[in-house]
């Protein structure tokens, strides 16, 4: 797994630093260095708006360990922009309603009459070997089961 960017993990151990002082410091063992590639690692995969929401929210009363911050910063609500959620209906044409409709009780015909309604593949075969007067739509489902199963390459 990647390290996390090198700019967001110096503004996580400036952070950590300057709030925690000594008892950020203090509480490892191991060099700086080694205790910077141990944060990039456990951070990694994480965004810049993750570890923001993560060093804007830290505890002010007890020092969190790398697991205890990793898990503050998955506690970022998600925003979703109302643009991300606009939408635009596309104007459906006459002739594609026609054939809609068309492959639609081409269905009807072959799946509700009791006698094929159990053998999909047989009506696929029939509508693949006669195409004439068949829709486009109709013919692409009868096409696509046929792939389905193995019959098509």
């Amino acid at each position: 797994m990647d390290a996390l960017d090198a700019t967001l993990l110096d503004a996580v151990m400036l952070k950590m630093s300057l709030l925690y002082g000594k008892r950020f410091l203090g509480s490892y063992v191991h060099a700086n260095e080694q205790i910077r590639a141990h944060f990039g690692t456990e951070l990694a995969g994480l965004s810049e708006a993750s570890v923001r929401y993560m060093l804007e929210h830290l505890p002010g009363d007890s020092v969190p360990n790398v697991r205890q911050l990793r898990a503050l910063a998955n506690q970022r609500p998600v925003v979703i922009e109302l643009a991300q959620l606009a939408w635009s209906p596309r104007k459906v044409h006459s002739h594609e309603k026609r054939e809609a409709l068309a492959a639609l009780r081409i269905l009807q015909q072959e799946f509700i009459d009791g006698a094929r309604r159990s053998d999909g593949i047989a009506w696929a075969l029939r509508i693949h070997s006669n195409t004439e007067g068949k829709s486009r739509r109709a013919r692409e489902l009868a096409e696509e089961v046929l792939r389905a199963h193995g019959h098509l390459s």
